[in-house]
């Protein structure tokens, strides 16, 4: 008579480890969606230098939307709990991180419309951030810096952040 070989089991202690298996495949796709538009709109990853304010409100705004019965954003057309999730996101990266915002090194190749100097631009933060707010070390004109079909857009207004 021949003896059957069970197959031996093998072991792997899982025990403690996260388990990103739990996260549900769609709502790493709503983060994904709401953050391509937001490349796209602004440039990648520039959600990092914003305050956590700013976040707060806009997650206000589109849950509120969302319990007025208006199901979709009107710019992206994406659904508002994506957004409000992906705020979320922003608020508790901020938050737990608390990431300092590197300032750039060099010339950015941005020339002031108001002096023509050729000095970094700033936020009110005295950070560079693409899609937000800057501010000449010059003359202290403010603008607009923003991505609209692929290019750089700039406005220039004279006043003091």
């Amino acid at each position: 008579m021949t003896k059957v070989k069970e197959k031996e089991e093998g072991m792997k202690f899982d025990n403690g480890k996260l388990r990103y298996d739990l996260i549900p495949p769609e709502a790493k796709k709503w983060l994904a969606e709401i953050l391509t538009f937001g490349a796209a709109k602004y440039t990648p990853n520039s959600w990092q230098g914003i305050e956590i304010d700013r976040y707060l409100a806009a997650m206000e705004r589109h849950i509120n939307d969302w319990r007025m019965g208006i199901e979709n954003d009107e710019e992206s057309g994406l659904h508002h709990l994506k957004h409000a999730l992906c705020n979320m996101m922003f608020i508790t990266w901020i938050e737990i991180t608390k990431k300092p915002i590197e300032e750039p090194t060099g010339h950015l190749g941005l020339i002031c419309g108001m002096c023509h100097s050729a000095g970094i631009v700033f936020t009110s933060k005295g950070i560079y951030v693409p899609g937000k707010i800057w501010q000449c070390s010059t003359c202290n004109t403010v603008g607009y810096l923003g991505k609209e079909n692929g290019e750089l857009l700039y406005n220039f207004e004279k006043n003091e952040l």
